[in-house]
């Protein structure tokens, strides 16, 4: 039987030569290990798939608060839903800015309209209203902006973990623009699915823009659509100082 020699290793370039079970001199030892842990990395990075031919993450939900497919040809109309909204023969309908929450051009922050609004809010849910917004913006003409607006949506339903609610928004100037009546129809369509037809006289909008005069506590009203609108819809009317404040109203003239 042919004996069998042992391995040998040549290193550097004096090819010195190491029998197989001799121990190499800790300079060697400390470089084979340093090529060891380079091989064991270039291994691992190779597994990676470089991020530009990755698959793209689905989105991630962030709450109970969604948005819809939107409503009419050019999709002029934004549809969003908080929890799981009940059709009600009852409507609280809001304007959003300058009714609900304060109006403001910084993005995604927001700030209650009084710090009642979320307490009064969850009240008409309790009664079993729906509450539904309906809010004119047309001034969300590129996707960063309509973007940065939907998120506050949704810091707006995230404080409202409890009331369900609907949000319809009029992106452009056309049938769904308040005082036009389209975003209400919309409602009228979605209910008249659930057999739901919506009592007018025991449902109500509140409203900044009433056409108002300057008075010492506040500047004139910029408008008059959420006043017309509830006129066209056929719907009882109020300020957001007359609903959620109590004071005298100046809206029925």
């Amino acid at each position: 039987m042919a004996s069998t020699s042992p391995a040998k290793i040549y290193l550097g370039s004096k090819k010195r030569v190491l029998e197989t079970g001799d121990t190499p001199p800790a300079k060697i030892q400390k470089s084979m290990s340093r090529s060891s842990r380079l091989n064991n990395d270039s291994a691992l990075n190779a597994a990676k798939v470089h991020p530009f031919f990755a698959k793209p993450a689905k989105p991630v939900e962030t709450g109970p608060f969604r948005w819809e497919s939107p409503f009419g040809a050019t999709k002029s109309c934004l549809h969003g839903v908080n929890l799981e909204p009940k059709s009600s023969t009852k409507v609280a309908a809001l304007d959003l800015d300058g009714t609900v929450i304060v109006q403001s051009f910084n993005g995604v922050d927001f700030r209650w309209w009084n710090k009642c609004v979320p307490g009064k809010l969850a009240e008409l849910s309790k009664e079993g209203y729906s509450i539904v917004f309906f809010s004119n913006q047309a001034g969300l003409k590129s996707d960063l902006t309509r973007d940065k607006w939907k998120k506050k949506v949704g810091s707006i339903a995230a404080a409202l973990p409890d009331v369900p609610f609907r949000i319809f928004a009029a992106l452009k100037k056309d049938k769904y623009r308040k005082p036009d009546v389209g975003m209400w129809e919309e409602l009228e369509t979605l209910f008249a699915a659930d057999n739901v037809e919506i009592d007018k006289s025991a449902s109500f909008f509140v409203g900044d823009a009433a056409g108002r005069p300057k008075t010492a506590k506040r500047e004139k009203d910029f408008h008059d659509s959420d006043k017309e609108w509830a006129a066209a819809v056929g719907i009882p009317f109020f300020t957001p100082e007359e609903y959620f404040l109590g004071e005298p109203s100046e809206s029925k003239s």
